[in-house]
């Protein structure tokens, strides 16, 4: 019986079998779905990177298949990589990242949401992006970096303020620095001339700015962009300086301080000559080029560390060329963060040294203040008469009593940020909670809880020390309404008499400083009488040490008194240094806090002399904070002392502000006194006031139209390149331009003079049968004679030149200064040769004979580029002729007979073939349809 039930199983078994691979094998095969034309045209130019004509491609295909992951995740790319829409990028990369996508797609919300000002979820997505195995096209490194960015952006952002803007305006990535409008008579911006470009500049396309000065003087400097020589290390920042024989220095790299590994361009001096604005993609930096600002110290010759502009002027995108005017009222500054690739914005701004910062509610509100908007409100009509008056007595405001307590301000001030705070932590919070959808393990869930702690707690404390401080508030109200606390004294007085002996002690001190605030400076006036007593004590040691050192410049250190002195020297400096530290670092943090409150209350907020005391303050604490960082072991405590004195001075100028504010002459006179005789001990005299003299008159303003002219962005079409950049070399000078000529009857020009072996060439200026007197030669140098028709003729020639390329630089020189028809010449070995084959035996020389340039250097291959014209019966039209002239200026037309019996015309020739390409395609612009470029070889 079991047999046959095992039997029957068995028949089963394989009956259903059977079914099944007769089911299995009636099936189709899975259809392979076809794209269409419109998808495979999509991903063809996404591939190609041609996302702004994929574009629209894929926001069809979206609206078609609106489910499909692959299509949202390339429209975000497109959307984030080309239009700025990054509401747009993240709703449709947020989609696709909840499907089966490339990995890529956490790595491009990353960048939307760092883009956006979202620092912390741009790092969640970044992080997701390496978790998830990242991608071999992006490094690691770079996720590093772009994190690192984030945390810094984290930082700039966490307390924030709107800039005043003028005018803005967008224009073509090309032509930005015209709308550059410095006013200033000392130069303007032109395109970095080629004498400053490297053969690696050359090759990586380099085309920076400079700002170049009107008729340099002797000291005026350059400061410019350069690969140098090789691009291991980003661009850095050179500077040149003119030289009194009317070269250029060789360009000095400014170093490891200001440089960093990575990118820097765009740099200004400021009209203060100590101040540097420039760009960089290093340092601390919130992405892209971020605008710093760095101060050298013409005693120590150092760069300060270099000071990042922070938010809203630097950004996620690139933001450079940052330019104050000469009263570091206004600004001009260019950013890339509001334009797609081709333009960029040129933003005029008002400078506040001192905004009024708080805490940022909502992402939407740094997006919204970076954005930059103009003023929106409209302006007021000023009346048509202002009189100035140089010495006017301040007349105080009234403020309502409640208004004018200083602790009511306090506590309503605190509160409110306290509570930004606190709505800041909520929006945070709910983000972290909301992240809890996209847990996928125990170990992300734990972590993600302890955040939400962390928030909750921050949250709770924030919350409650608002409503504390409000309460604070309130109580002090019901008190002035009670009349239990009464105005501290009513302002009716101009204080012309007000003369303290310190500034707490001032009739307005308590409408600014808080009771303990004015306790505080009580005490640290106390430190006064034991400061000025160890102040003498150590300029007596000072003075003994210098004494010795005077007197024994060569040995003073083998003398064991000097040892002596230094030493009781340092004992004294260590003795002062902490007890003036306690003094100038308790006054600056309450002046610096509270001299914005008075400036607000005075109503002062655009007075320029108020406001260049300020900047002077603040200037003279950025010097001390630099000399520290600057200071090593072995002088510490001469530095530290440098810079004390550097922070009483700025203490001592926010004195000079507050005593303005209230009116109180006698006293500003005095501070006066002690900051002139300050800067005496400090700088060896006093510093130039930054401020305009104001003289008692009255002035028409002008009307309303000619203001907004003034303080609206223009094209300034007035941008000529100099002439030839000159260097100094270390060899035998080829030419100079010098105010007063080293000829003279003692020392005639050479004639006849020996050549030396090699190519030589030179100018030709003129040719007399008389003597000709020195002064004929305007400055010029070297110049040689050179006798003919039997010595009744001397020829004169300028410079003395190893590279053709230099004649051609300095030969747009000797036809400025009248020599309109001088010309090129070229000898080797003493014979006159062509130019064409001078060139050709200037790479043959030896190394004694062939010179460094002066210029440099760009990498030369082995051709020469001249520019064919075309085919001509007879001359050249005089137009064309003075059209070729005025673009190729210094280049030899050239002639040849052809086959037809006309000629063919060409100009050259170039070492280069990109500047032959450059004077091509001006000389096509201009109607000469016909030119193109010809390379020839040396050897021929």
């Amino acid at each position: 019986m079991a047999y046959f039930i095992r039997r029957s199983i068995v028949c089963i078994l394989l009956a259903v079998l059977t079914l099944i691979s007769g089911f299995v094998s009636g099936q189709d095969p899975e259809p392979q779905v076809k794209k269409s034309p419109y998808e495979v045209k999509a991903d063809s130019l996404f591939q190609k990177k041609g996302f702004n004509e994929a574009l629209p491609y894929y926001k069809q295909l979206v609206e078609q298949f609106s489910q499909d992951p692959n299509f949202h995740y390339r429209l975000g790319v497109c959307y984030l990589l080309v239009s700025k829409e990054l509401d747009k990028s993240i709703e449709h990369l947020k989609f696709a990242s909840t499907r089966q996508v490339s990995n890529m797609v956490y790595y491009y919300l990353g960048e939307a949401f760092f883009h956006s000002y979202n620092f912390d979820d741009a790092i969640s997505y970044y992080r997701r992006f390496i978790i998830n195995g990242g991608d071999p096209a992006i490094d690691i490194q770079i996720i590093e970096k772009r994190v690192g960015q984030c945390e810094n952006g984290n930082f700039m952002v966490r307390f924030i303020y709107q800039p005043s803007v003028i005018d803005r305006v967008t224009v073509h990535r090309n032509d930005f620095f015209r709308y550059i409008n410095t006013k200033s008579p000392k130069g303007s911006f032109i395109l970095k001339p080629n004498d400053l470009k490297t053969s690696v500049d050359v090759k990586q396309g380099d085309n920076s700015i400079i700002f170049y000065p009107n008729n340099p003087e002797p000291g005026d400097r350059i400061f410019y962009s350069s690969y140098g020589s090789t691009t291991s290390f980003g661009k850095d920042i050179f500077v040149i300086e003119y030289q009194p024989d009317g070269f250029w220095s060789k360009p000095r790299n400014l170093g490891d301080v200001v440089n960093s590994s990575l990118d820097e361009d765009f740099p200004y001096m400021a009209d203060d000559g100590v101040t540097l604005y420039f760009a960089s993609k290093g340092h601390y930096s919130m992405g892209g080029f971020d605008i710093y600002r760095t101060i050298y110290n013409p005693d120590t010759k150092q760069w300060s560390t270099p000071e990042n502009l922070g938010f809203p002027l630097s950004s996620p995108y690139d933001d450079f060329l940052f330019v104050p005017d000469e009263n570091n009222e206004k600004a001009t500054f260019v950013t890339a963060r509001n334009t797609l690739a081709d333009s960029l914005e040129v933003v005029l701004m008002e400078i506040d040294e001192n905004p009024i910062r708080r805490p940022y509610d909502k992402i939407e509100s740094l997006r919204r203040i970076a954005q930059l908007n103009s003023k929106e409100e409209p302006k007021k009509d000023l009346p048509k008469q202002v009189e100035q008056v140089g010495s006017a007595q301040h007349k105080p405001a009234t403020f309502n009593a409640v208004e004018n307590d200083p602790e009511y301000s306090r506590a309503l001030a605190q509160g409110f940020s306290q509570q930004m705070k606190a709505d800041s932590l909520r929006v945070k919070l709910d983000a972290l909670r909301h992240g809890f959808e996209y847990v996928n393990t125990a170990e992300e869930r734990r972590n993600l809880e302890k955040k939400v702690v962390i928030v909750e707690n921050a949250l709770l404390e924030a919350q409650q020390s608002a409503d504390n401080f409000f309460v604070k508030a309130s109580q002090i109200e019901q008190e002035y309404i009670t009349g239990k606390r009464k105005p501290i004294d009513k302002p009716t007085s101009t204080f012309a008499s007000d003369n303290p002996k310190f500034l707490y002690q001032a009739q307005f001190a308590p409408t600014v400083f808080q009771a303990d605030e004015i306790t505080r400076l009580a005490q640290l006036e106390k430190l006064n009488p034991q400061i000025e007593a160890l102040r003498k004590e150590l300029m007596e040691a000072k003075s003994r040490v210098q004494e010795i050192e005077n007197s024994e410049p060569e040995s003073y250190n083998e003398n064991p008194l000097y040892q002596k002195n230094k030493l009781d020297y340092i004992s004294k400096l260590r003795s002062i240094n902490p007890l003036l530290t306690n003094l100038t670092s308790g006054k600056k943090e309450l002046y610096r806090e509270c001299v914005s409150v008075a400036v607000v209350k005075r109503g002062s907020n655009n007075d320029a002399d108020i406001k260049s005391d300020i900047d002077r303050a603040n200037q003279h604490f950025r010097a001390a904070s630099a000399i520290r960082n600057n200071a090593d072991d072995e002088g510490m405590d001469e530095s530290t002392y440098e810079a004390l004195l550097l922070d009483e001075l700025g203490v001592l100028r926010l004195e000079l502000v507050f005593a303005k504010l209230w009116g109180m002459r006698i006293y500003q006179q005095e501070v006066l006194s002690k900051i002139f005789r300050m800067e005496q001990n400090i700088f060896g005299r006093p510093l130039p006031t930054a401020s305009p003299k104001i003289k008692t008159e009255k002035v028409e303003e002008p009307d309303k139209a000619t203001q907004q002219q003034a303080l609206a962005i223009t094209r300034d079409n007035d941008k000529a390149q100099p002439d030839a950049i000159l260097f100094h070399t270390d060899s035998e000078v080829e030419f100079q331009v010098v105010e007063k000529s080293p000829y003279s009857k003692t020392n005639p020009i050479p004639v006849d003079k020996p050549f030396p072996n090699g190519v030589i060439y030179r100018i030709q200026v003129a040719a007399f049968s008389n003597p000709v007197a020195i002064d004929f030669f305007k400055g010029m140098v070297p110049i040689h004679g050179e006798l003919v028709n039997g010595g009744k003729v001397t020829k004169y020639y300028v410079g003395n030149f190893r590279m053709l390329s230099n004649a051609e630089k300095a030969l747009p020189i000797v036809r400025s200064k009248g020599f309109k028809d001088a010309f090129i010449v070229a000898w080797h070995n003493g014979r006159t040769i062509a130019l064409s084959r001078a060139k050709t035996l200037e790479y043959s020389q030896g190394p004694d004979q062939q010179e460094e340039s002066p210029t440099i250097s760009i990498e030369k291959d082995n051709r020469l580029y001249m520019i064919q014209l075309g085919h001509f019966k007879g001359r050249l039209p005089d137009d064309m002729t003075q059209t070729i002239k005025a673009l190729a200026p210094g280049k030899d037309i050239i002639r040849k007979p052809d086959n037809q019996g006309g000629f063919i015309y060409s100009v050259g020739s170039y070492s280069d073939a990109v500047e032959a390409t450059r004077v091509k395609d001006n000389l096509i612009g201009s109607g000469i349809k016909n030119a193109f470029v010809v390379a020839v070889e040396m050897d021929n």
